[in-house]
């Protein structure tokens, strides 16, 4: 059972990711800062623009949400880039949360399979920008329409914004899904050990990228500022940076409590032939953790009959 100190961080960590998304936004608003008072702010804006018009409509389609609720035009301004750039990055990550967390909550499969499910689903995110440059999954001709309009020479370097903002997204939806995955007490110490692994993969890969565009701003590859540096931008991209080693720390301090809390794992011989019940109740004295011996033995085949002699995995107590 999990203690109640343990439950506290846990709901702690839950409470920081939520707080996090502002973080977030707020270096996405640095970035159209950049955008606004560049020396080409007029075609920068709409390839930036263009470039999140595109990715929002991939993400919505994705998940089919519904686009009454979640909607973008494909029509901007320099006047109201901004304001409109701002709302419909906040329904991007919106929508990449709820999507992933729905996954995460489908009751037909398994703990470990959730959490598969959710890779495999993020492994499509992470594809969009790069698709939606060659133009690989946009089969819509309206959306072909409004993306022309939008720019003429649609790059790479359109989406990096975007790009940025939907695996920041992504990390902080992992996160939290890991982090509530982890009071299953259910999960056994290598499964645990799997997702602490993936999060952790995920993070360095995102901050990976914070650093490249963090780079690119300084060293002028996508833009030009007419004046000074941005300082807010770095400072923004710096506390961002610092926040994501922060809480995949907690995180990876909440997964080994949570590994410390199982009794040590052994190897035992089995006494006599007969079902994974009788072998539990030889094991433990409690025919009901059969479950558990399945689960530390993904080789059983057959649960019906397991013979004498055969070593299984098993908790010390």
């Amino acid at each position: 059972m999990f203690n109640h100190s343990l439950l506290a961080k846990i709901d702690a960590l839950l409470n920081e990711l939520e707080n996090f998304i502002d973080d977030a936004m707020a270096l996405y608003g640095e970035f159209m800062e950049i955008v606004a008072f560049a020396a080409n702010a007029k075609s920068r804006l709409l390839g930036v623009y263009g470039a999140l018009f595109g990715c929002f409509e991939q993400v919505r389609h994705l998940f089919d949400f519904d686009k009454t609720h979640y909607a973008v035009s494909p029509l901007v301004t320099q006047e109201n880039f901004k304001q409109k750039s701002t709302r419909a990055v906040r329904d991007l990550i919106t929508m990449i949360d709820l999507g992933l967390r729905q996954t995460a909550a489908r009751k037909d499969l398994t703990t470990r399979t959730k959490f598969d499910e959710v890779l495999r689903t993020i492994r499509q995110i992470k594809a969009i920008p790069t698709d939606l440059v060659s133009g690989k999954n946009i089969k819509s001709e309206k959306e072909q329409a409004a993306l022309k309009s939008l720019t003429a020479s649609f790059s790479k370097s359109d989406t990096e914004s975007v790009h940025l903002m939907m695996q920041l997204a992504v990390s902080i939806t992992l996160l939290r899904i890991a982090t509530e995955l982890v009071e299953d007490e259910t999960l056994l110490p290598q499964e645990i050990d799997y997702i602490t692994t993936k999060v952790r993969s995920q993070i360095v890969e995102n901050l990976q990228l914070l650093r490249e565009q963090t780079d690119k701003e300084h060293s002028g590859a996508n833009i030009t500022v007419l004046t000074t540096p941005n300082t807010g931008f770095y400072a923004a991209a710096h506390k961002t940076a610092e926040q994501l080693r922060n809480k995949v720390h907690k995180f990876t301090q909440l997964a080994l409590a949570a590994i410390n809390r199982k009794p040590p794992l052994m190897v035992r011989e089995v006494p006599f032939s007969g079902t994974v019940q009788q072998i539990a109740h030889a094991f433990y004295g409690d025919y009901k953790r059969a479950g558990e011996l399945l689960r530390l033995n993904p080789q059983i085949r057959c649960p019906n009959y397991i013979s004498r002699g055969e070593w299984l995995n098993s908790y010390v107590k």
